[in-house]
């Protein structure tokens, strides 16, 4: 918040103080216009502790107030909190200024501030509801106030715990409905809370079949609260004083959203909703000396009485209470879960079977269940649970979806779904789920394949975390994920390959369909293959056994290399980089055979690895067991793709089929003639097509060859004339600049004709550490972790 409104608030706040004391005919000026501009500014942006302070204390609870009661009302309803939560002292002021007496505010304005604290009821500092618990029996025995009795009945409601709950409360309140007669909805809401807490409370027909009438009194005012709130806790991080709020309290675990206080439904708008429809947390049955969870209102007091905190009536609740969920989660109990499995049955049989007649679901029915599902979803993501009562729940929803309503939270409530076997997940899950997108959005494979990547993404999770907590990366649990994950991967390859065909079918030139839809696509290829890398990266025993099964398809992997864009491909370069990792870790960690079995296998090939070693050592030391053929075929396979980056990159020799295990990019030797010719009658002769894809030339990467020249030039340049003003033989400047295609050749002549001296070998390796620096880094990431020469230098050099 600025200064200057802060300034002119209190200073507005200062004015009304002393006129508050000033009869209104002896005044010097009138109090409107202050009143109208104070409320303006508390209502565009709040108040301060310290003013609203003020105002409570020193205006509207204070005795002997000259102010008349229609400013006193338009300064309650203006009193946003703001800074940080309503302190104890302003609870106290309120509470006792209520009742009867000559220095008593008005009851009109006494039944303004129990409204507003109803209103700020969620912003209460713990100390600010611990005062209105201790002032239980004072505000109870205003009950028989009639000026204030709904708001005050508002309240108790609010603050009652079972402790407050006691025999001679009731009878009083009884007492007080014979006389004005059991139509008081406020009486009767009040005496439907005692009976949650005191169930032999036996009151008949009273309080049946009347719906509570205690509901939010102004959803718009919480509204414009939470936005002035939110304002300047934005503000406090914007300023470098994040979470400091007033006298030094942590407004992370003040505030009203830390998830350490119970959601009432009382403070819920009064629109039906799935949330609204949900039972609230309530303790029945508790005793004076339990704790429940109504009565936790921060982390200490939850640590401190986590293993005493009672559970509640309707455990359901855990779907919307984030309190309730933390216990859960902390004191899980299968019979918790299954009484919210229970009831999560019921509720959809209800909407499911309860238009039997009919036959099929209704708008409204299915409404019902989208509803529901914004509760499913918020239970799932907190928990990173997914309970099998939840199978059933999606079944109907995916029977009836359209494929576009709510996506994101089916992606994200499915995405956690506990495993068994791929085959088994598939025919319950995954299958329907693609037969109702294939089915209706024509881009609904981008969707699958987003899909898929969060399923990977939560596998990872639970797998990283699984071997964290049992210590080793071998149990059943491990196991069974990384077979999930292997049958996972191989099916979205074929996925792969139907979104990479597609989107060339349909992004043909001269612009791309849906304004990108190619380059949007190959962008979430690469984020499931980098969720692939994520895995290997964990170097678990059952991945890095099959992880030749995870390598990508090579009709998937050239489209990327030959893209346009060079993010594309540099993120291409940085799998094929972790791939080769994982490989390389893969064979060190395979299954080994004693000395003596590989002596009597006698097997003419070795490893490679173990090519250097003596005979005397390969008969001391056991042997990695062989690649099978299979596993061979796919790891020549990657070294194809690893020699043809390098060959169109680094060595200038792309579509070459002759080198070891080299592909020539799958390019027929036909077609490579051709484009061979092709480009001898549009390209300089000295340019062949094998050089036309390296680091200099290609279409890709060449606008940041040349830029990286320019600034080589460039600083050359400033140099010299540092140089000549600074020294006697100053450093001759450069007669010419590079004009481009850079080549090893062109370098050289270069350097003669009086240009930038720069071998070959260094512009090339200056290249890679600037293409790091543009964000590209996984060309240099690959080229390091391939070319033998570069492996070598960054060995010598001691880098990673």
């Amino acid at each position: 918040m600025d200064p200057e409104p802060i300034e002119e608030i209190e200073a507005l706040v200062g004015d009304l103080v002393q006129a508050s004391r000033v009869p209104a005919k002896r005044r010097q000026f009138s109090i409107k216009p202050t009143v109208d501009r104070l409320t303006a500014l508390a209502y565009e942006h709040g108040l301060q502790p310290n003013v609203l302070r003020t105002l409570v204390v020193d205006v509207l609870t204070a005795p002997n107030i000259l102010l008349d009661q229609a400013n006193l009302g338009c300064l309650i309803r203006n009193l946003y909190p703001a800074a940080a939560s309503v302190d104890d002292d302003i609870t106290l002021a309120i509470v006792g200024c209520l009742g009867h007496g000559q220095r008593k505010p008005s009851l009109p304005v006494q039944a303004l501030l129990l409204r507003w604290l109803v209103l700020v009821y969620h912003v209460l500092s713990t100390s600010a509801l611990a005062v209105l618990s201790r002032s239980y029996a004072v505000l109870f025995n205003l009950i028989d106030t009639d000026g204030i009795r709904p708001q005050l009945c508002h309240v108790l409601a609010l603050i009652t715990r079972r402790k407050h709950v006691r025999p001679f409360r009731i009878q009083a309140a009884l007492g007080l409905a014979r006389q004005i007669g059991y139509h008081d909805a406020y009486l009767v809401g009040l005496f439907r809370v005692f009976k949650n807490y005191y169930p032999e409370f036996i009151m008949g027909d009273v309080t049946r079949s009347r719906a509570s009438p205690f509901k939010h009194p102004d959803p718009s005012w919480r509204t414009h609260l939470d936005e002035l709130r939110l304002a300047w806790q934005q503000n406090r991080l914007e300023g470098g004083r994040a979470n400091l709020g007033a006298n030094g309290i942590d407004l992370v675990d003040d505030a009203p959203y830390n998830g350490f206080r119970v959601r009432q439904n009382m403070l819920i708008g009064q629109g039906r909703s799935a949330k609204s429809v949900l039972p609230a947390v309530h303790t029945g049955y508790a005793q004076e000396d339990s704790v429940t969870l109504e009565e936790i209102h921060s982390a200490e007091d939850f640590v401190q009485h986590l293993e005493n905190i009672e559970l509640p009536s309707q455990m359901v609740a855990v779907l919307a209470d984030p309190l309730l969920q933390k216990l859960l989660l902390l004191r899980p109990s299968d019979e918790s879960f299954a009484r919210v499995d229970r009831w999560l049955e019921e509720c959809i049989a209800s909407v499911v079977y309860g238009n039997r007649n009919l036959g099929y679901l209704g708008r409204g029915n299915i409404d019902e269940l989208m509803e529901l599902l914004e509760v499913v979803h918020e239970y799932i993501t907190s928990t990173r649970t997914f309970p099998p009562v939840f199978h059933r729940f999606f079944g109907e929803i995916l029977k009836h979806w359209d494929g576009k309503d709510r996506k994101t939270l089916i992606f994200e409530s499915l995405s956690f779904v506990d495993v068994t076997t791929f085959a088994e997940t598939y025919k319950a899950i995954f299958e329907p789920l693609e037969e109702r997108l294939l089915k209706i959005i024509a881009t609904s494979q981008l969707d699958l394949l987003t899909f898929y990547t969060l399923v990977l993404r939560q596998q990872t999770i639970k797998m990283k975390a699984t071997d964290d907590s049992n210590g080793s990366n071998t149990d059943p649990s491990s196991v069974q994920a990384a077979a999930f994950i292997h049958a996972l991967v191989q099916h979205v390859n074929d996925l792969v390959l139907a979104l990479i065909q597609n989107t060339y079918e349909l992004s043909l030139p001269p612009v791309l369909v849906a304004g990108g839809t190619s380059t949007r696509a190959l962008l979430l290829i690469l984020d499931f293959y980098e969720e692939v890398t994520i895995v290997l990266a964990l170097r678990r025993d059952g991945v890095l056994a099959c992880v030749q099964e995870l390598i990508p398809l090579p009709k998937a992997l050239y489209p990327l290399h030959f893209h346009h864009s060079p993010a594309i491909v540099s993120r291409l370069y940085a799998v094929l980089a972790s791939y080769k990792r994982a490989l390389e870790s893969a064979i060190v960690h395979r299954p080994r055979r004693s000395a003596s079995a590989a002596l009597a296998s006698a097997q003419p090939d070795t490893a490679a690895a173990s090519q250097s070693q003596s005979q005397t050592q390969s008969q001391l030391q056991p042997l990695a067991l062989p690649l099978t053929d299979h596993e061979r075929a796919r790891v020549n396979l990657f070294n194809g793709y690893l020699m043809d980056v390098c060959n169109c990159l680094w060595r200038s020799r792309a579509f070459s089929s002759t080198d070891t295990n080299a592909l020539g990019c799958l390019v027929d030797v036909a077609v490579v003639g051709r484009l061979a010719g092709y480009v001898q009658g549009l390209l300089d002769q000295d340019l062949p097509l094998a050089a036309a894809f390296s680091l200099s030339h290609s279409p890709t990467l060449c606008l940041q060859a040349t830029s990286y020249l320019r600034q080589l030039e460039d600083e050359a340049m400033e140099s010299a004339a540092v140089d000549d003003s600074d020294n006697a033989s100053p450093t001759p400047p450069l007669q010419r600049r590079h004009a481009g295609p850079i080549t090893q050749a062109s370098l050289s002549r270069l350097a003669e004709s009086g240009g930038l001296r720069l071998s070959w070998q260094a512009y090339r390796l200056g290249l890679l550490v600037y293409l790091e620096k543009q964000g590209f880094g996984g060309i240099g990431s690959l080229m390091n972790n391939t070319i033998k020469n570069l492996m070598n230098t960054r060995a010598s050099s001691g880098q990673a």
